[in-house]
């Protein structure tokens, strides 16, 4: 019976990876009534195939999202991830790679957990935009500004 147990609970345990690796453990938060962490906002941008994140980009285009709400960040996050990136499967998933998952793995820790979405927002926008990838260049301003996901930093 314990076999049966921990086989079922490996079960359960490989199934939250694959759906965290494919951007969508936030059904999962709202099915169970969990209160939805920060990071998990994210998750679906940091590990989603570009063609969906594209084609849900497209749909949200010029929709109203209450300004500082989480809906709101992830669509400015979209919308800075196609600019900086176009329609380039290979630059999204780079920019993927390079700034959305170590911002996710960041709002996991302790430090950033209560993060608000515009501060996400004004995060992710440094990020993607000093990307070398980005097809455009942050303003001279923010460039100089430490990013607070980086560990490295004094």
């Amino acid at each position: 019976m314990n076999a049966r147990k921990g086989r079922r609970a490996e079960k359960r345990l490989v199934l939250e990876i694959e759906e965290f690796l494919r951007g969508r453990v936030r059904l999962g938060f709202v099915m169970k009534g969990s209160a939805v962490p920060a990071w998990v906002e994210i998750n679906w941008l940091a590990h989603g195939d570009p063609s969906e994140i594209l084609a849900r980009a497209r749909e949200e285009l010029g929709l109203k999202r209450p300004q500082g709400s989480w809906v709101w960040a992830t669509s400015t996050l979209v919308n800075e991830l196609f600019m900086d990136a176009g329609a380039n499967a290979e630059t999204i998933r780079q920019l993927q790679r390079d700034c959305i998952i170590p911002m996710e793995m960041a709002l996991m820790s302790q430090t950033h957990q209560k993060m608000l979405p515009v501060d996400l927002v004004t995060l992710g926008v440094l990020r993607l935009r000093s990307h070398p990838h980005a097809h455009r260049s942050p303003n001279d301003e923010r460039q100089d500004r430490p990013d607070p996901f980086e560990t490295d930093h004094e």
